[in-house]
C-alpha cells in the first residue's frame, strides 16, 4: 500500500474537499458493513489503519484485536481501540457491546477528516470522557438508557452541547447529521454501517470523488531516499544532519555550523574529527554484504545474535591494557558474522536465530580478523592523537567511552551501551 489516510490528514499539501471526504467515508463504511455482516469486530479503527493503495482504494487492516460478536451472553475488554478513538460505553467499563463501538470510531474519523485534527485528544479514559462531554454535551437518561449501569460509570457536571456547526464551519447539513448519527450516545440508536450507507449525505452533492483522484502525498523522487516527496525520513528542522545520515545518502556531509551551540550529550569537534580520520579508510565487513559502519556515524550496528556486542565490550576491555602492543601480538577476538543464503560466512545476509535459540556463530575468517586489528590499530592511534588534552581515566573504568566522548560529567552507562556509542 502506497500510503494510510493518517498520512493524507496530516498533509496540509492536500486538500480535502467535500467530495474527497465522502468517498473515504463510503470505502470506509463499505468495508466496515462488510466485516459486520459476518459478524466481526475490527476494534481498533483510527485513520493509521486505513491503508491507501496506488490507485486510491481504501483498505481496511491491521485484524489484531478483531473479534466474531452475535452471541448475547458473550463478554469483551473494554480496553480496545485507541483512545481518542474508543466510545464512551468502553470508557465506562462495559463488556457487552457490539458494532456500535467500530460505528463511534468511524464518526470520529469523519471528524478528523473535516478538521484535520483529531476529534477528541483525552490523555486518561476520563479526560477521554470530559473532551467528549464538553463537545456534544452531557449525555442524560433519556439519550442513553442503563448509562449509570455500567461498571466504571462517573458523574459529570451536566454540560449543554455546543452547536456543531461552531466546531465545523464548512460542513454541510447532512454531513453533520450523519456524523450526529454515529457519534450518538447509546450504541442501540448509533447508525449501523448500513444505515450510514444509505444516509442522504451520500447522494447529496458534490459526488464522491473517484478513488483514482484522491488527494494523495507526493511520491518519492526518482532515485531519492525512502519517505514522501524525496524528503529524508528523520531530518529534522534545524538540518543538522549527522554525519552517518551523510554517508547514508551516498554524499558528503557539509561543515557543522559552528554559530550552533551544540547539542547536549553530543561529542566534541575533536572527538567527531579523530573518529571520522580513524574510519575514512575502513574497508567493508564483507565485500559483498554488509558494509562498515559510515564515517561519522555513532550509532553501533546491531546483530541478530547479540554476538557483536560481546567483541566489542571484549574489545573495549582490552583496549586500555593494550595500547602499543604490536600488530603480530593482537588477540583475535571473534568478530560479528554475517551468514548468507547459502549458509557460509561473508555472503551479506544478517546473521539471525531462527527458532528461539542462538545459532552456533560460524568462525571468523581471514577478511574479518584483519578488518578488526586494523579498526583496533586506527582507533587507538586515534584517541591517542586527542588523549593528551583530555582528563585522564583509570583503566578498567566503565567512564572511558564517556571521556572519549567529552562527558568525563555524564552519569556512566552500562559497558555495552557505552562502547557502542564510542566504537560504532
Amino acid at each position: 500500500m502506497e500510503t494510510d489516510l493518517e498520512a493524507i490528514i496530516k498533509d496540509r499539501r492536500l486538500h480535502l474537499g467535500p467530495g474527497d471526504v465522502k468517498a473515504y467515508m463510503l470505502m470506509i463504511l463499505l468495508a466496515i458493513e462488510a466485516c459486520h455482516a459476518n459478524w466481526i469486530l475490527h476494534r481498533d479503527m483510527k485513520p493509521n489503519n486505513l491503508l491507501i493503495g496506488a490507485d486510491g482504494t481504501l483498505k481496511l487492516a491491521d485484524f489484531g484485536l478483531a473479534r466474531i460478536f452475535g452471541s448475547p451472553e458473550r463478554t469483551f475488554t473494554h480496553q480496545v481501540f485507541a483512545r481518542w478513538y474508543r466510545a464512551p460505553e468502553l470508557l465506562f467499563g462495559s463488556k457487552s457491546y457490539g458494532g456500535g463501538v467500530d460505528m463511534w470510531a468511524i464518526g470520529c474519523v469523519l471528524g478528523e477528516l473535516m478538521t484535520r485534527v483529531p476529534l477528541f485528544e483525552g490523555n486518561s479514559d476520563i479526560d477521554q470522557l470530559g473532551k467528549i462531554f464538553a463537545a456534544l454535551g452531557t449525555p442524560t437518561d433519556a439519550q442513553w438508557p442503563g448509562m449509570r449501569l455500567l461498571p466504571d460509570f462517573v458523574d459529570f457536571v451536566a454540560t449543554a452541547p455546543p452547536p456543531m456547526r461552531a466546531r465545523f464551519p464548512g460542513a454541510s447539513e447532512d454531513a453533520l447529521a450523519l456524523l450526529g448519527g454515529l457519534l450518538s450516545y447509546d450504541p442501540n440508536r448509533r447508525l449501523t454501517a448500513t444505515q450510514a450507507l444509505a444516509h442522504p449525505y451520500f447522494s447529496s452533492q458534490p459526488a464522491a470523488t473517484a478513488p483514482h483522484a484522491l488527494p494523495r502525498p507526493p511520491r518519492p523522487q526518482a532515485g531519492g531516499p525512502p519517505g514522501r516527496g524525496g524528503v529524508a525520513a528523520g531530518a529534522g528542522p534545524g538540518g543538522g544532519a549527522a554525519l552517518g545520515a551523510a554517508a547514508a545518502r551516498g554524499g558528503a556531509a557539509g561543515p557543522p555550523d559552528s554559530s550552533a551551540p551544540p547539542a547536549a550529550g553530543a561529542a566534541s569537534p575533536g572527538t567527531l574529527r579523530a573518529l571520522a580520520q580513524a574510519r575514512r579508510s575502513f574497508p567493508p565487513l564483507h565485500a559483498g554484504g554488509e558494509a562498515a559502519p559510515p564515517a561519522g556515524s555513532l550509532t553501533a550496528p546491531r546483530h541478530g545474535n547479540g554476538h557483536g556486542a560481546t567483541a566489542m565490550a571484549q574489545q573495549r576491555s582490552s583496549d586500555v591494557s593494550m595500547r602499543g602492543t604490536p600488530q603480530s601480538e593482537l588477540p583475535e577476538v571473534p568478530a560479528p558474522m554475517s551468514l548468507g543464503n547459502s549458509g557460509q560466512p561473508g555472503t551479506g545476509a544478517t546473521f539471525l536465530s531462527t527458532g528461539g535459540g542462538p545459532l552456533e556463530r560460524p568462525a571468523p575468517n581471514t577478511h574479518d580478523l584483519q578488518y578488526l586489528r586494523k579498526r583496533k590499530l586506527e582507533l587507538d592511534a586515534a584517541f591517542d592523537d586527542f588523549e593528551e588534552d583530555e582528563t585522564p581515566v583509570p583503566a578498567g573504568e566503565d567512564a572511558l567511552p564517556m571521556h572519549a566522548l567529552g562527558e568525563a560529567e555524564a552519569t556512566p552507562m552500562p559497558e555495552e551501551e557505552a562502547w557502542q556509542g564510542v566504537v560504532a
